[in-house]
């Protein structure tokens, strides 16, 4: 009947919709990673070793470097660069409520911490400088930054 073959279009239709939106969120996860170099998601295995409570540290720190990596990108002058220091306080602030968690973390932890850190580290310390050594950029966002790279440097190191 025509009752029938409506409803039947119509369920169709609502699996098209769905299966359209996955397909859109998987591209959307595929096309993430390209924007920021070095953004590699977590393995399971290092979010096990990473997750303290319900506190994912890793992905925590990882997302603290993408804050500071996306807010020294805006900087270019003495005035962008003021507009960048709070969301870099915000990171700091985040990262020191870290700290206590981090210093918790068994070496092993620290470890995998350290390696999911080390590269995404040493990128952020050569786009810091190269924004530091602008004119006017250094004096107004070092007090902010030099206490996060100090942070996420000390985490980056393999534990003695």
């Amino acid at each position: 009947s025509a009752e029938q073959a409506a409803e039947t279009t119509e369920q169709a239709a609502e699996q098209a919709g769905a299966a359209t939106e996955q397909a859109g969120e998987q591209a959307a996860e595929t096309t993430e990673p390209a924007a920021g170099a070095g953004q590699e998601e977590l393995t399971e295995t290092q979010t096990a070793a990473l997750t303290v409570g319900d506190v994912n540290i890793g992905e925590q720190a990882t997302d603290a470097v993408q804050n500071v990596e996306e807010a020294l990108q805006g900087i270019t002058d003495a005035q962008s660069a003021e507009a960048a220091v709070p969301a870099l306080n915000a990171v700091n602030v985040k990262l020191e409520e870290l700290s206590a968690t981090v210093d918790q973390l068994p070496d092993d932890a620290k470890k995998v911490l350290a390696d999911v850190l080390n590269e995404r580290v040493t990128e952020l310390k050569t786009l810091a400088a190269d924004v530091t050594a602008q004119q006017g950029v250094g004096e107004v966002v070092n007090p902010a930054l030099e206490p996060i790279m100090a942070k996420l440097e000390d985490w980056s190191q393999q534990p003695a």
